[in-house]
This record gives structure tokens, sequence and C-alpha cells, in this order.
């Protein structure tokens, strides 16, 4: 590694996969984003970083839909791109003779957000190729050709304040986002762009910690092995 401090990169938090390279991010240097080639995992030369934002704040989530990277704060929404590097060093200092090393081009990182950013990583979840999270403001957030569009605007706000808190979690399922709490689940169908939203209310002593699916049903998975099938039509 150079041109950081070894802490620098080990204090981060949150590591992304994107194409060819990998993100960190959420550590001592609060608002910076580091980036290194998957090929050479250890090799952080000092352009390989930038900052996200001007609040000095953390960031707080990322997320990649293959395609597009996407970091967050508190205090808005980025969008992370990365082109134009080449090979500056074929001479390998490493073990591995084939690994090299590269300069990058343009690291840019682009607001496309103010104040409509994700507090809780736990609610952020990528839908087909769309993020989708549960904003500090109480909504329900989706990017769209970098366009953050409120996708919860019928549900009824005393039902979004549910999911305010921090033991809120969400999961990817049947092309859906599911925010649970509690024992509170709020399904939101991206088929067709429309959004369609199922609320669902389990008993009191259930403790929803998370959802998977296949191609036909859901399954709630709660803390103490209780489980509730629900089918693909949603509305049983």
């Amino acid at each position: 590694m150079t041109g950081y401090n070894f802490d620098d990169i080990v204090s981060c938090k949150i590591a992304v996969s994107s194409g060819n390279k990998v993100f960190f991010a959420n550590g001592k240097r609060k608002s910076e984003i580091f980036v290194c080639d998957k090929d050479n995992p250890f090799y952080f030369p000092r352009c390989f970083n930038n900052r996200v934002g001007d609040d000095g704040g953390n960031v707080t989530a990322m997320c990649s839909t293959g395609e597009e990277l996407y970091a967050f704060k508190k205090s808005g929404v980025y969008s992370v791109d990365l082109k134009g590097e080449k090979i500056s060093n074929k001479i390998s200092l490493l073990a591995d003779e084939t690994s090299y090393f590269k300069d990058l081009g343009d690291f840019t990182i682009t607001r496309i957000s103010n104040n409509r950013g994700c507090e809780n990583p736990n609610a952020l979840r990528v839908i087909g190729k769309n993020p989708v999270w549960f904003s500090k403001n109480g909504e329900v957030l989706s990017i769209k050709n970098n366009i953050v569009k409120n996708v919860s605007h019928k549900i009824d706000k005393k039902t979004l304040e549910i999911f305010k808190e921090n033991t809120t979690v969400a999961a990817a399922a049947l092309n859906s986002y599911i925010l649970m709490n509690k024992n509170m689940a709020l399904l939101l169908n991206s088929e067709d762009d429309l959004w369609a939203s199922y609320i669902w209310e389990f008993p009191t002593n259930v403790n929803l910690l998370g959802a998977v699916s296949n191609n036909e049903k859901i399954t709630f998975k709660e803390i103490f092995d209780y489980e509730k099938i629900l089918s693909s039509r949603f509305g049983n």
C-alpha cells in the first residue's frame, strides 16, 4: 500500500465491489472513498481516493447496480464515476508476477440529491438495477437514470413513521422492496414502475429479522424461527 496510513483503509466499515474495483468508505477519513483494483488489492496510490460532499460527515452506505455506483450520506446522495485508468508499472514488486500497478484517470463524485440521504444502511437495497432506501425524512426513495424519486408518496405518513427506528431492516425479493421493523412489514412492488404497496402486521410477539424468496413465495424470518409464507400474489 502506498500514499496512506494503513489505518485509513482498515478502519473502513463499508466495502463494495463494482466492476474490477473494490471501494471502501466510512473509516477514519469520514468523507472519503478509497478504491483499489481487485487484481492488486493492497495497492492504494494517493490518487485512488476522493471526498464525498463538503459537510465532513460520514459516508453511511454505498451500493453498486452493476453499472453504477452510489454513495450515501445523511445529507445527500452521490454518483461515483471512475474511468480512464492506465497501467503505470508492469514490473511487479509482489510475489505474484502477474500483478501490476495502475494510475487512475477521472475519479468523480457528483451530488444527485440534497437532504434525501440514507441514515440506515440496513434499509438500502438494489431492486433490479435501481437503488431503493428509506430516507431520514421518512420516504422510500429510488434512483433511476440518476434521478431520485419518492415511491412511497401514496402511503400514509403514520405508517411510514413505524420504520424510522434504527431497528428497521430491508430486503429485496420478487422485484419488491420490503421494509421490516418489529412485527410490521411494508412491501413495495416495482413491477411496471407502479410501486404498488402492501402492508402486513404480524402477531405482537413476532420480531421480523429478514425476508428471502424464490420465484413464487416470500418467506419472512423471525428471530425465534417463526415463518410466515405469503404467496407471490401478495393479496392473500
